[in-house]
């Protein structure tokens, strides 16, 4: 399960809520912005503002659709009190009771590739699948590499004009060399290298290290366990934030250049780092 929601006045929810392993039931007084439910069941009772999919379930719905209904071979139950607006059918039933409204279009068609939403539900569930790759990847950094994701995310913090200088000199040389290593026979593996292996890896570390960062300064974690909540909290959030259009991946690429910067920072400053002295003990007063 996957939600981001956010508590407002009167005890309404508005927000985004994916679930897979349980079934969904929106309350009488609640009310949310999308929801996506896959072999599961999902019940709506108070309000669903924008969207309501279900892939290999059931959804019955007693309150509120403001948006479209997508069913993908799954059943539609509409209870007496539904009022929903468009609903899309494929390879789905549908159980419409007496008062039930649907102020939109009703559409039911058999083949979900040939009107675009093969492609859509594709992209749904990869955008779904790919955050749940970054998550544990961020939970494992958070478990096993503790030290330099806190250090670094530490730098982002003090160190703001050295991470930024870091960055844009990765985001600027590193493309650079690669293609000035094209130039020569021996330089074209460097070139590749640099291409296929440093630069996207180095941009998967300082994205987990921003999402980390992000999920610190909401959790403040004391301990791994709640390093790693605030690592997965941090790459939820910029995954849900990449989903605004133009502005939102570009605040994402903007935090991940910036997390790849202090990373660097941090771990070219580790072998010149002066050690510590130990602290002399003071002489006592001869009497």
């Amino acid at each position: 399960m996957v939600a981001l929601t956010a508590q407002s006045d009167g005890g309404e929810t508005d927000g985004f809520l994916f679930r897979a392993t349980g079934d969904v039931t929106i309350g009488l007084d609640e009310t949310i912005s999308s929801v996506i439910v896959a072999d599961r069941s999902a019940v709506v009772e108070g309000e669903v503002t924008d969207f309501l999919m279900v892939i290999g379930g059931t959804a019955t719905v007693d309150g509120t659709v403001g948006g479209d209904i997508v069913m993908i071979d799954a059943d539609l139950n509409l209870g007496q009190a539904a009022t929903v607006e468009n609903v899309t059918l494929f390879d789905s039933s549908l159980d419409r009771a007496e008062g039930a409204i649907i102020a939109g279009d009703l559409s039911e068609e058999g083949d979900l590739t040939a009107f675009g939403w093969g492609a859509f539900v594709f992209s749904v569930m990869m955008w779904i699948g790919f955050m749940l790759l970054l998550i544990v990847a961020a939970v494992l950094f958070a478990w096993l590499g503790r030290r330099p994701l806190t250090s670094a995310g530490e730098v982002l913090e003090q160190r703001v004009g050295a991470s930024l200088l870091t960055a844009l000199v990765l985001l600027i040389g590193l493309p650079l060399l690669a293609v000035l290593a094209f130039a020569t026979v021996i330089g074209i593996p460097i070139g590749l290298a640099v291409f296929v292996v440093v630069i996207p890896a180095l941009w998967l570390f300082g994205y987990l290290v921003a999402s980390a960062k992000i999920g610190t300064l909401l959790l403040r974690p004391t301990n791994v366990r709640n390093l790693m909540l605030a690592a997965a909290l941090g790459v939820l959030l910029l995954q849900v934030l990449t989903l605004i259009p133009a502005l939102g991946p570009l605040v994402a690429f903007l935090a991940t250049t910036y997390g790849a910067g202090g990373l660097v920072y941090w771990m070219v400053g580790q072998p010149g780092r002066p050690q510590a002295t130990a602290a002399q003990p003071r002489s006592r007063p001869v009497a």
